[in-house]
């Protein structure tokens, strides 16, 4: 965790703490303690659902039994300790989240501008959403792109 303090802290401090680096400890923020134990929390959670699918107490919940990207980089051997796995993990679960959080918001932004298209989405996800089944995208059709 004195490294992930150490990575987090305010860019303000970042002279000083390359400078003199025994005024580390007294330049985290409260801030930076939070954002550590939040990275040491995170990377924990991936770390025990390596340690449960290592033992097979958990498996791939892929249906046409091709690998997930988990199982892919148990078995890959440039992947030879936790960490590795673990670092490459929050690099797809980081990327992925700035990626959704764009594309819905263009995607809003989109059908406010055009109702016919937002009445069509409507049309045909209401139906498959009141089915309540796992994989309604297999039921839809209408593609925007």
């Amino acid at each position: 965790m004195e490294l992930a303090n150490q990575n987090t802290m305010s860019r303000r401090y970042q002279p000083l703490n390359i400078l003199i680096p025994e005024l580390r400890p007294y330049l985290i923020t409260g801030k930076d303690k939070r954002y550590g134990r939040n990275i040491a929390s995170l990377r924990g959670v991936i770390g025990n659902i390596i340690n449960e699918r290592r033992k097979g107490n958990t498996q791939s919940y892929i249906k046409d039994g091709s690998e997930d990207l988990l199982s892919i980089l148990i078995k890959e051997r440039f992947y030879d300790t936790d960490e590795k796995i673990i670092d490459e993990l929050c690099t797809f679960f980081l990327a992925g989240m700035k990626t959704i959080q764009l594309t819905t918001a263009n995607l809003i932004m989109y059908i406010t501008q055009h109702p016919d298209i937002k009445q069509r989405l409507l049309d045909e996800t209401m139906p498959a959403v009141d089915k309540a089944k796992f994989n309604i995208v297999e039921d839809l059709t209408y593609d925007v792109a």
